[in-house]
């Protein structure tokens, strides 16, 4: 069935709906007190319900839907419309992703209210089931179900430590150089090279991983081989849909090719360096071939909407 997006307007802010499943994320939504009033007055578009059932709108604040890190607290509210509802009540599907903080339904007010402390990079689910008597026709329930997806974040440290590393291996702005700066040539003694002597972008990433501390583990080798570890290492996650821009993008993120092709490391802006990204190229006679550096591109959202030698790129932030 296709969507049907609108605008509702929700706690004086417009928001954005998707009939198909009643949801709407509201980064501005007001908490319920403890006896379930709002603190603000609430307008939500309930047409088309059930005249002898159940509609459930759920409200979600926060964070946004495709940006919920860990750590983070969310609160998800539901408004219920219809004839006798008597009872709601709240389910997370997996309580190893988030703990429960706090979950309530106010029959007389039909509106609950429950609050979720995010543990761990995941997918999970959180739903909210109405029950209505409608006597002789008996009881009738409606569950409305939300899928959420959690974030790893690097700690202010790490990406400290990135900056460090990249500033010692990468030069600060983009050219053809081949020549790779001492910290750079020091750091691969009895490490991978790949191609070019150094001049290879998964060599560059994989110490970058390595020297930073991110992942000990990070493998030396091609960037089809890089690709194929984050995409199955428990450690790693996607986080490409996530990323809309630079300020989603944290450093230590790896971008990379979902195949053959290249990869690259984020970096955030620095003092001193003329990118957000650094990394390094090799070339088949090595003419063509860059020592690690600065790269030419100011935005992450290029390489979402690029691709290299066919292969779209892929974002990776490790847990």
């Amino acid at each position: 069935m296709m969507a049907i997006t609108c605008l509702v307007k929700i706690w004086g802010a417009i928001v954005k709906q998707d009939e198909d499943e009643d949801i709407i994320f509201d980064e501005n939504a007001t908490e319920l007190d403890e006896n379930g009033n709002e603190k603000q007055s609430v307008s939500v578009d309930v047409s088309g319900g059930l005249a002898s059932g159940i509609k459930i709108i759920l409200t979600m604040s926060g964070a946004r839907k495709d940006n919920i890190n860990v750590g983070d607290t969310i609160i998800i509210k539901a408004n219920v419309s219809g004839l006798n509802v008597k009872d709601g009540s709240w389910d997370l599907s997996d309580t190893s992703c988030a703990s429960v903080v706090s979950s309530k339904y106010f029959a007389d007010k039909k509106v609950g209210q429950a609050k979720y402390k995010i543990k761990k990079a995941c997918t999970f689910s959180v739903s909210f089931s109405a029950n209505s008597d409608l006597g002789t026709a008996g009881i009738v329930t409606r569950k409305k179900v939300i899928y959420l997806k959690s974030y790893p974040v690097i700690s202010d440290s790490t990406q400290a430590r990135v900056r460090e590393v990249v500033k010692e291996y990468a030069w600060p702005s983009f050219s053809g150089k081949t020549e790779r700066k001492q910290g750079y040539n020091d750091a691969l003694r009895g490490n991978y090279k790949g191609g070019c002597d150094g001049n290879d972008c998964s060599a560059f990433v994989g110490l970058v991983m390595r020297k930073s501390g991110i992942d000990d583990g990070f493998p030396g080798t091609m960037t089809s081989k890089v690709y194929e570890y984050l995409f199955s290492s428990p450690q790693w996650m996607d986080v490409t849909d996530r990323i809309r821009s630079n300020d989603d993008a944290r450093p230590g993120d790896v971008i990379i090719t979902r195949g053959k092709g290249h990869a690259l490391v984020y970096t955030g802006k620095m003092i001193g360096f003329d990118s957000v990204m650094a990394s390094a190229i090799y070339s088949s006679n090595c003419n063509k071939s860059r020592a690690p550096m600065a790269d030419k591109q100011q935005y992450i959202m290029w390489y979402k909407q690029a691709a290299n030698n066919g292969n779209e790129y892929a974002i990776f932030r490790h847990k």
